[in-house]
């Protein structure tokens, strides 16, 4: 059985070690159920380097008013540690300054705080509460990496940048609400998410390349405040169904919505402009998109792989089909070409083995090699001019090779293959 003087020896030690590795002094020691609280009225300077796999047991830290600062890797790796306050008078956490503390269960930052660095909470994996502070205007990358078992956490107003990686593999946070304070947000800052409800509100203007990528999200409601979405920004959402897209919308990037395995739905409203490369590559689900009649440009292989969309209406207002537009859509059966678009590009229809009917526009000049390679259910094309004009067209030998015994209906007769 432990005496008193063994408990004291065992606190001396503690104190002994916790002044050589963190430079602090320890102002008072208190003996509990299942470890140590121990008590800091002093700003806690950087720690050279991180303490791994330490074994003092630590299990409550209270840092007393007047201090202002938690140096970085200050409480690294201190994995018994459950419980921390921090005061009022606090300015500045340090980066890694809590890394990896896996007890840890919740944490109040108070009003003061503007910056969380880089790493700050890493991997706190039994952390199930965050609260931060109206003064907060940065959250660095990985900050809450890793904090599997993170429920809630709030992001105030005047929060105006989020890091890469900052909520990657937050398996719990089920909902974020991303404040209007935040007018961009930024490369990577979502990655990963485990989030399944996530509201961007009025007020963010961009939407920054791979912001979302990798999300559990399963339906985003853009506002109309947003100008830009990135590339990849919503890449690889699995769980993402819809998504509809506001006019206010000037770029997306390339692969904003790639690779989105459950997405069924898609509107894009009037305004948005432009559709980039492998917008919707490789989204097997999606069955409706509507396209808005001022469109004016769709990427190269934007629709793709898209096997279970049955029509597509493309605006007058598009002038060029491009390479690969639409290929290996396995499911499309009719496409509608409006009245205004010239060229039709290599391989843009190619291997969409369902399609039956095309109706193609007296404004189509040319169609390329493979446009409708494979077309093996194709029986109808439907030619808004002469078979004349028919035959007048450019098109590559092989534009339609492989493809099934179609007829080409113009104006005044009928053409076969």
């Amino acid at each position: 059985m432990k005496s008193q003087e063994d408990d004291f020896f065992d606190e001396a030690k503690l104190v002994a070690a916790l002044r050589e590795r963190m430079k602090v002094e320890i102002s008072c020691v208190q003996k509990v159920d299942d470890g140590y609280r121990i008590v800091i009225a002093q700003d806690i300077p950087d720690r050279d380097s991180l303490w791994y796999r330490n074994n003092i047991n630590v299990v409550e830290v209270v840092i007393e008013e007047g201090v202002k600062s938690i140096g970085d890797k200050a409480f690294c790796f201190f994995e018994a540690l459950k419980h921390v306050t921090l005061p009022q008078s606090l300015k500045k956490i340090g980066a890694n300054a809590f890394r990896q503390c896996e007890a840890l269960r919740e944490i109040v930052i108070p009003d003061g705080v503007t910056t969380l660095p880089k790493e700050a909470f890493y991997r706190c994996c039994n952390m199930t509460s965050a609260t931060l502070p109206a003064t907060l205007k940065k959250i660095s990358q990985n900050a809450f990496r890793g904090c599997s078992s993170l429920e809630s956490i709030n992001l105030p107003d005047g929060l105006s940048s989020v890091g890469r990686y900052a909520f990657d593999d937050c398996e719990k946070l089920k909902r974020l609400v991303i404040p209007r304070g935040m007018k961009s947000i930024g490369y990577r800052a979502f990655e990963g998410m485990c989030v399944e409800d996530c509201v961007i509100s009025a007020g963010v203007t961009s939407i920054g390349k791979e912001a979302f990528r990798r999300c559990k999200i399963d339906s985003i409601d853009i506002p109309s405040s947003v100008t830009s979405i990135g590339d990849d920004a919503f890449c690889s959402c699995k769980k993402l169904s819809s998504v509809t897209i506001p006019g206010s919308v000037a770029f997306i990037g390339k692969g904003a919505f790639g690779w989105c395995s459950q997405l069924t739905d898609v509107v894009i409203l009037p305004g948005v402009k432009r559709i980039p490369d492998n917008c919707f590559f490789f989204c097997r689900e999606l069955r409706r998109i509507k396209l808005p009649d001022d469109l004016t440009s769709i990427g190269e292989w934007a629709f793709s792989r898209c096997d279970r969309l049955t029509e597509l209406v493309i605006p007058s207002s598009v002038d060029v089909i491009p390479e690969g537009m639409a290929s290996y859509c396995g499911g499309l059966k009719y496409v509608l070409i409006g009245d205004g678009v010239k060229e039709i590009g290599r391989d843009a229809f190619e291997y969409c083995e369902e399609l039956a009917m095309v109706t193609i526009p007296q404004s189509v000049k040319s169609i390329a090699f493979d446009s409708f390679c494979n077309c093996k259910s194709l029986t109808a094309i439907i030619y808004a001019g002469t078979m004349e004009q028919w035959l007048a067209m450019e098109r590559d030998k092989d534009w339609a090779r492989g493809s099934g015994n179609f007829s080409i209906s113009c104006v005044d007769g009928v053409i076969d293959k």
